[in-house]
């Protein structure tokens, strides 16, 4: 996991939780907008940061080692952006009825541009929420061989990523002592 350091933080604080999540929770309530099931902001905001937590442990690897030191804070700033747009697109839009997803979508990039969030650089086609965040290496594998991160949006796949396959039990899995199950 990452673990932001202060002036991160105070980064984020200033410049995008307070312009940009308050008018999202703000926007989330007004009559634009309906929900799926009725939340609070605290709910809310407990999402975000779940998101955005995630986001920081799945790719802390790549924050803070081969894009750490002050070299690469500006860039390492910019993903952090992205990771918390994208935590707000699904933490407070997640709960968004259908009918507001688009009124939703445009109200989100319109506040990026008044925030100051355009190196956020959210699609301007189709729906925000038809797009995920990509952390990938560029071929060359990685900094130490020549290759790049870099850190983009782009449309959801359809199939799983990693070649996932769905749990399918195992009839010769041991099942535990007295558990009175038999196979």
């Amino acid at each position: 996991a990452y673990s932001l350091t202060a002036a991160e933080v105070h980064h984020l604080t200033d410049n995008v939780v307070v312009p940009f999540l308050g008018p999202l929770l703000t926007f989330r309530k007004s009559p634009n907008c309906g929900e799926l099931l009725p939340t609070t902001d605290l709910q809310v905001v407990d999402s975000v940061c779940a998101v955005f937590g995630s986001l920081l442990k799945s790719h802390g690897g790549v924050l803070g080692g081969s894009m750490g030191g002050n070299a690469n804070q500006d860039r390492r700033m910019e993903w952090l952006e992205r990771f918390f747009v994208f935590a707000c697109i699904w933490g407070v839009g997640g709960a968004v009825d259908s009918d507001s997803k688009a009124r939703f979508s445009n109200y989100t990039r319109e506040l990026c541009a008044e925030a100051g969030l355009e190196k956020v650089e959210l699609p301007s086609s189709a729906s925000v929420f038809e797009y995920s965040l990509d952390v990938v290496v560029s071929k060359g594998g990685g900094r130490r061989r020549g290759g790049a991160w870099s850190c983009e949006w782009n449309k959801w796949r359809a199939e799983a990523p990693y070649g996932y396959t769905p749990y399918t039990p195992s009839p010769t899995a041991p099942l535990p002592k007295g558990s009175g199950n038999t196979r």
